[in-house]
Order: C-alpha cells, then sequence, then structure tokens
C-alpha cells in the first residue's frame, strides 16, 4: 500500500517537474549577449560576451526537481508512516541529500554542455547573415574571433539586428557570399547652366550623385536621402531616391533635378546627402554648399559690325554690301532662342537676301554673329550713314539698335552710253559685258578645310604715286576663285584691299596671321599681291610697295619679297604658292605709257635680282625682273591674273603648277607682243612643276 502510493505520487511528480521545465523554458528571457568589433592591421577582432545560462532544464535535471517536490508534497503521510515527526523529517533529509547531490550532477552535466565554445557566429539581419567562424573561448563568459578582411568593420549590432551563438556554421543563405560586406562611398557635384557655381530662379540645376562600392560583398536596394539646410519653399528636388544594386568594386550614377521658381532670392545653402543599402550599410554623408541668385534680366547688344568681312570693308553704290553684326550676351542668364532682324528704312536699300536669322540660345557671356546682305541702288540718295538697325528678339525682351554702316563717299551714279549709228557696210561688235573669267564657276571646289590664303590689291595709294588699274578687281575675282575652286575656307582667308594694304598690316598677315592659321605639315598656303612692286636701287632687292609705302625710300616704308619668302617657308606649311602680279622694274607698268616711280629719275629699267625661294615655297611671278607688268583691259583685269585664272578654270580635269606655267609662258607672251610689250611669266618651284593646285573629284 505504502509502495504503490509513493510510485504515484513520484509520477506525478515527474509530470509536473516536467510541465515547469518546459513553460519556464518557453518564458524565459536569454540572457543579452554583446559583440564588439576592433579593426587592426592584421584584420578585425570580434569580442563577444555570453554569460552562461542561469536554468540547466534537461532530462537529468527534472529528476532531481522531481523528487523534491515529492518529498515536500508527501511530508504528512510520511509522519503517520514512521509515528512521529522526528522520524519523518529524518526520512525527508535523507531524501533530501539525495535530491541535493542528484541536482548537482545535473548541473555539472548540464552547464559542461553548455560550457561548448560554440562553432560560429551568425551577425543576423532581417535578409542577410554574416558569418564569422573559428571562435575561440577565452574565458568563463568571453569568446573572440580574428577575420582577416576588414569589411567586417562596417557591421554594427543595433536593431533589428540580433546576436546568436550557434553550433553550426550553415545559417548563411546561399544568395550571400560568406564574410562579404560592401563598403559605400559618395561623391556629389553640382551642374547649373550659367557656369557660375550657382543655382538662379527659374534656371535652377542637377545634383549629379555617384555611389561607389569598395567592399567585398553586393549592396542590396541602395537609396539616397536629400535634405536641405535651412528652409526654401522656392528649391524643389526629390528627398529620396533608389539607387538599385550596386555590385562589388561598382558604382552607380544617379541625376537629381534641382527646380528654381522666379521668386528664388540670394542665399546661402547647402545639401546633405545620406546612402545606405537595405541591410543599413551606409556610407559617410556628403555635404556641397552653393548660393542662390535671385532673377536676372537678359541683356544682349550689338557689340561690333562688320562691313564686307575679308572686303575693303566700304560698301558702294551699285554693288551689294555683307553686313556681320556681333550680338553679346552681357547677363548672367542665357538668352533664349535669339532671332536677328535687319531693318531698312530707305527705298533705295534692297535686301540681298533672308533679313532675319534664327541664333539660337546664346550662353551668359556668350556672343553668335548674325550675317545679312543688302543691295545699294545706284539711285540712293539717302544719308551717307546708311539708315540701318538690327532688331533682336529673345523668349523674354527684345531690342533694337542702330548700327554704323557708312557708304563711300559719293553722288546717285549715272553711266553715260553713247548711242551710234551703225556703219552702213556692217554690224559693230556688241561689248562684252561680263567677262568670261568673272562669270560663275561650272568646276567644283576641292575640300582643303586646312588651306590658309593672303589676297592683298592695291589699286589706289595715298601717296602721289599711280594707280595699279584693275588690281581690286583682280583680288575680289581671285579671292573668290580660291575660296570655290580651290576650295579655302573663307574664315581662313585674309583680304586686303587698298587702304587696308599698309605695310604694318601686309607683315602681320605674312608674318604673324598666317603661322596662327596654318597646321603644320597639313595647310596648303597661297598668297597673291596685285599692285606695285620696286627695287632698292642701291642692292636690286625687290620689294612689295604698301598703301602707305614709298618707293624712294623702300627699306624703310616697303616690304621686302625676300623676307616674305623667308618668313612662308617657316609656318610648316605641306606647301606654299605666291602668286605676285607686279613688275619689280621702278616702272609703271600698267600705265598705257609707264612712268618711273623714283622721283628724278628718268623712265629706264632698274635691274632687280632674283631673290633665294625657299624650297617649299613656289612662285608665280607675273613677269621678268627687268620687265612690266601690264594690264588687260579689254578684260578689266591684269593681264597676268586674267590668263592665271583662264588656266585655272579651263585646264581640264588636273591643274598642275608646271601645267599652268606652260600655259602662262604661252598666252601672256602672246598677248604681250599683241600689245607692243614683252612680259615673260616666271616660275621659282623646286618640285619640278608635279604639284596638284586644282584636281577633279
Amino acid at each position: 500500500m505504502r509502495s504503490s502510493r509513493f510510485a504515484i505520487l513520484l509520477a506525478s511528480s515527474l509530470l509536473f517537474s516536467g510541465c515547469a521545465t518546459t513553460l519556464n523554458a518557453a518564458f524565459e528571457r536569454p540572457a543579452p549577449v554583446e559583440v564588439s568589433l576592433h579593426p587592426s592591421e592584421s584584420g578585425t577582432l570580434i569580442l563577444i560576451k555570453a554569460p552562461e545560462k542561469s536554468k540547466r532544464f534537461n532530462v537529468i535535471g527534472s529528476l532531481g526537481y522531481a523528487v523534491d517536490a515529492l518529498l515536500l508534497g508527501d511530508l504528512a503521510n510520511l509522519t503517520n508512516s514512521y509515528g512521529s515527526t522526528n522520524e519523518a523529517i529524518k526520512v525527508i533529509g535523507a531524501y533530501a541529500l539525495c535530491g541535493i547531490a542528484i541536482d548537482a550532477l545535473c548541473g555539472f552535466l548540464g552547464g559542461e554542455i553548455n560550457k561548448q565554445t560554440p562553432a560560429s557566429l551568425a551577425i543576423e539581419s532581417n535578409q542577410e547573415t554574416f558569418q564569422v567562424n573559428g571562435i575561440r573561448r577565452v574565458s568563463r563568459d568571453h569568446y573572440e574571433a580574428l577575420v582577416p578582411f576588414p569589411s567586417i568593420s562596417g557591421v554594427t549590432v543595433r536593431n533589428p539586428y540580433r546576436i546568436s551563438l550557434a553550433q553550426r556554421n550553415d545559417f548563411l543563405p546561399a544568395a550571400v557570399e560568406k564574410g562579404a560586406s560592401p563598403k559605400l562611398s559618395t561623391t556629389i557635384a553640382l551642374e547649373e547652366p550659367i557656369g557660375d557655381n550657382a543655382i538662379h530662379a527659374e534656371e535652377g540645376g542637377t545634383l549629379l550623385l555617384k555611389v561607389s562600392n569598395a567592399g567585398k560583398g553586393i549592396a542590396r536596394g541602395v537609396s539616397a536621402r536629400v535634405t536641405l539646410s535651412g528652409s526654401c519653399e522656392e528649391l524643389s528636388f526629390p528627398e529620396r531616391v533608389s539607387i538599385g544594386d550596386i555590385p562589388a568594386g561598382g558604382s552607380k550614377e544617379v541625376y537629381l533635378p534641382i527646380e528654381a521658381s522666379k521668386d528664388l532670392l540670394e542665399g546661402n545653402f547647402s545639401l546633405l546627402v545620406a546612402v545606405e543599402d537595405q541591410n543599413q550599410f551606409d556610407a559617410p554623408q556628403a555635404r556641397i554648399a552653393f548660393q542662390t541668385r535671385k532673377k536676372q534680366p537678359v541683356s544682349l547688344c550689338i557689340e561690333q559690325v562688320g562691313v564686307n568681312p575679308g572686303g575693303s570693308g566700304v560698301p558702294r553704290r551699285g554693288e551689294q554690301v555683307d553686313i556681320q553684326a556681333l550680338v553679346r550676351n552681357k547677363g548672367l542668364i542665357p538668352a533664349r532662342e535669339v532671332n536677328a532682324s535687319l531693318l531698312m528704312t530707305h527705298s533705295g536699300l534692297v535686301a540681298g537676301g533672308p533679313n532675319s536669322f534664327s541664333l539660337g540660345n546664346i550662353p551668359a557671356g556668350g556672343y553668335a554673329i548674325a550675317t545679312f546682305s543688302l543691295f545699294v541702288k545706284n539711285s540712293y540718295d539717302g544719308p551717307q550713314t546708311l539708315p540701318l538697325s538690327v532688331r533682336l528678339f529673345e523668349k523674354t525682351t527684345s531690342i533694337e539698335e542702330g548700327i554704323a554702316v557708312v557708304l563711300e563717299q559719293s553722288s546717285a551714279r549715272i553711266d553715260d552710253f553713247a548711242f551710234n549709228a551703225l556703219d552702213p557696210t556692217g554690224r559693230s561688235f556688241a561689248p562684252e559685258l561680263t567677262v568670261d573669267v568673272d562669270k560663275p564657276l561650272e568646276k567644283t571646289a576641292t575640300p582643303n578645310p586646312h588651306a590658309v590664303a593672303v589676297v592683298i590689291g592695291i589699286e589706289r595709294y595715298n601717296k602721289k604715286l599711280p594707280g595699279v588699274n584693275f588690281a581690286g578687281r583682280d583680288a575680289q575675282t581671285t579671292r573668290s576663285y580660291f575660296t570655290d575652286l580651290l576650295g579655302i575656307p573663307p574664315e581662313n582667308l585674309l583680304f586686303l584691299l587698298n587702304d587696308e594694304a599698309t605695310k604694318a598690316n601686309i607683315q602681320v598677315a605674312i608674318e604673324e596671321k598666317i603661322k596662327r592659321l596654318v597646321e603644320p605639315g597639313k595647310s596648303e598656303v597661297y598668297v597673291y599681291y596685285a599692285g606695285h612692286g620696286a627695287p632698292d636701287p642701291q642692292s636690286g632687292t625687290p620689294y612689295l610697295i604698301p598703301y602707305d609705302g614709298d618707293p624712294n625710300y623702300p627699306q624703310v616704308t616697303c616690304y621686302p619679297a625676300p623676307a616674305m619668302y623667308q618668313a612662308l617657308g617657316k609656318t610648316g606649311a605641306k606647301s606654299t604658292t605666291v602668286i605676285l602680279d607686279a613688275c619689280f622694274s621702278g616702272q609703271d607698268g600698267r600705265s598705257e605709257k609707264p612712268t618711273a616711280l623714283l622721283a628724278n629719275s628718268r623712265p629706264l629699267f632698274i635691274q632687280s635680282n632674283t631673290p633665294n625661294v625657299p624650297a617649299n615655297v613656289t612662285v608665280f611671278a607675273a613677269s621678268g625682273p627687268n620687265q612690266l607688268s601690264s594690264a588687260f583691259p579689254e578684260k578689266r583685269h591684269g593681264l597676268f591674273t586674267y590668263y592665271l585664272l583662264k588656266g585655272l578654270r579651263e585646264g581640264g580635269d588636273k591643274v598642275t603648277v608646271g601645267g599652268l606655267q606652260n600655259y602662262l609662258l604661252d598666252q601672256v607672251a602672246r598677248q604681250a607682243r599683241r600689245m607692243g610689250r614683252e612680259q615673260v611669266p616666271m616660275l621659282i618651284d623646286d618640285g619640278k612643276g608635279e604639284r596638284i593646285l586644282w584636281e577633279k573629284r
């Protein structure tokens, strides 16, 4: 009876103890675990503090608790069974000693189980686990591990992270590489359309954000948060931007628009950018400071006006006038959708082409050039300064400015023509209204984008020197052949006519400007001169006589041909061709009756020396050293220039230096003899005349 009751109480106690153990384990809060990271040169030292659990619930320990409960629960029955309380207490004591021993044994065995060094440490977030292996126990509650890579230093222990010690090292998901974490950095820059590193009203700007990942792991779900220092309702921008995943060693760029309203005022602000990924790996914050500026007005003006660019610069009645207006934006903001129109208020002025042009957008401080053409009628009787103005239209404003274009001083032109009765025996020949070499070219230009040219024509001199008939016309037509046939870009052609052809201007053009335009080894250089030439009476050195030159003092006032050749030979050009329609005999060759250019001298020829010419320079000269360079009145050109142009025009599919010279020798000498003169063109060329001047493409 006593034995069966004891057995029942023992079983009940075991059941109670097991239930209590289960409930206690379910609701027990685990002991806190502390992890600290210490980067070093050899890696990152991870220190772990993990106190032992205060309760050890296992099967053996439960037996000890069950015996204790059994003895306490059956105290009354034990007293009755042994007849006295003292006897019962002795029995209870014996059982208690047994229970204590069993409990101690359970505690020792359970503690040793829990004291086993964990195989790994898992630092877990919501979606990823970073595994640390090689945990070593250094004391009762402390562990450490040394990892060789520094990227673990980016891990911080905070919510929602949880730290757990584990016996197994297979926590890591397959998608995450063991021992790898990202390392993010940020660079930012501000771009704005004005170019003064400020945000302007209605202009705004763009924030360029570049995020780089220098770590060994992928940065997933990277995003940026942008905040503005202070308050400014006139500025708006995305406060949050998604960047996406950034692989190890990679980077991504995003552009964030910054909008500025028209009411934006002057101020100083900064943008703070914070970047992190979905696992809260973050980059050091980046800040950029900037100024804001209020709305500025557009400010356009006509800064310069050029008339007949490359020509004489003096418009005349009965001629087309080309006008270039340089439009400058003096404001601090871009001028958008600018249009320029030429306004004429006199019936004697007629548009020679479109009188309205779109100049597009002109940046702050920038410029654009509008080109207009007009025709001045022969009957024009208005003021000498032509009544012209340019109207500029912009997206937000418009202005009108007058431009100063001065007409050559002369009265309205009237040409007198005779109406002669015909000889009854035959009809007279009609005059040639248009010279053949002045007609539009049928040949197409050979593209020559690197070519450079200087064209000089002096028909009138400021000293008491006779003019050079048709020299201006020669220069004008030669300029057209250079651009329309030889393919020389107009912007690479320097044109000096009459009073523009001073000694200083000629010298600067030959010795400085050509050198700036030449691309060494690529450019072909052409120089054409029509005007007077004269020799030094003492040395025989040939000189070009500029508009302001005096042949009596050539060393001081004129430009020596040898100096020109040497300067051209040093430009580094691929080839250089010089064409001189001038004589160096000291005579006015283009007059009907030659006169001496030198004072107090008889009309005798002075022998000029043929200068040394560099090997890379070819010279076409209109005549020999002691010959005249004649005019060809019937063709209204110089004799040499007329046949030069005709040879280029009619030279077949290919024109070479030697072929052109042979043509000139034949045609010029023959026509000169018809005119009762001796004129034989000269060629100085080290290339045996094989160089091609023009070829059909």
